[in-house]
């Protein structure tokens, strides 16, 4: 009796937290809270002002948003309520392309057409298809465990569903850009489908890019019904040029509509790149 008593005792101290959103009719797994991540150490916060704005900006907008950026050359990041978490949407494309280029086997000429269209024309279908190749939830579970991912959780039937943060996104970004996990030829590659996607999809992230610069991005948007409200407007990527390597990061939900959702990501990501910039 006094066992269960302090098990009790335990259990009602404790808090687990996590980003996962439970979509109706799924089962939510059940997790082990020996193994969640332990919290992150109290940082100095650099960017006090703009953290101020950021949070100005958004009190005065529908909906809500969060981000990360990270300057490879000038070693700065700064955050955004970075790990809450989102629907990913079609961001997960480019980890689905990174689980398939993480085992090291070579591309068969469908896969190629699959990983072109799903990265450069956001094609669903081929999304699917490569989804169920890397093995689905399971499959991109276990990848994600190997980009060291902490608050990312797959969707079993719907990848669009699954829910990710911004640390996770620019934490996987990162597997691009240094030696890894994945061969440097299917770094390239990546970044190559993610520099040339189609013109229409080419928001987000890359208006903070300036004249010169090379962006290679993924964009992900879609109507929230069972996950919330309003729409997910998601944009990840990196802007290389003018002495910066950013990685960057934005997700939102919530937002009235797809085009206030690309102006609210659009705004976060020039006004946090320019205070990088400047520092």
């Amino acid at each position: 009796m006094r066992h269960v008593l302090v098990c009790l005792l335990l259990v009602g101290a404790g808090t687990v937290t996590g980003c996962a959103t439970p979509v109706p009719g799924s089962q939510e797994p059940v997790r082990n809270v020996a193994a969640t991540p332990a919290r992150r150490p109290v940082q100095v916060d650099h960017f006090p002002k703009l953290r101020k704005a950021v949070h100005r900006y958004l009190a005065g907008r529908e909906g809500r948003a969060s981000l990360q950026v990270t300057d490879l050359r000038g070693g700065t990041t700064f955050g955004y309520r970075e790990d809450e978490g989102y629907v990913v949407a079609s961001v997960a494309k480019v980890d689905i392309l990174l689980a398939r280029l993480l085992t090291g086997i070579k591309l068969s000429q469908r896969e190629r057409r699959l990983t072109r269209r799903m990265i450069r024309f956001s094609d669903n279908i081929a999304a699917d298809a490569l989804y169920r190749i890397v093995g689905d939830s399971t499959g991109l579970s276990a990848a994600n465990a190997r980009f060291g991912l902490r608050c990312t959780f797959p969707y079993q039937l719907k990848w669009g569903a699954s829910s990710t943060c911004p640390s996770d996104q620019v934490a996987l970004l990162k597997t691009l850009t240094a030696r890894g996990p994945i061969p440097s030829l299917s770094r390239a590659y990546a970044l190559e489908l993610m520099g040339s996607v189609t013109p229409s999809q080419r928001w987000g992230v890359s208006a903070a890019a300036r004249p010169g610069d090379r962006v290679a991005l993924k964009n992900g948007w879609t109507p929230l019904r069972y996950q919330g409200t309003g729409w997910a407007i998601n944009s990840v990527g990196r802007i290389t040029g003018h002495g910066h390597d950013f990685l960057i990061a934005v997700l939102s939900a919530e937002q009235p509509s797809m085009a206030a959702g690309i102006e609210t990501v659009e705004h976060l990501a020039r006004m946090t790149t320019g205070a990088l910039r400047a520092a």
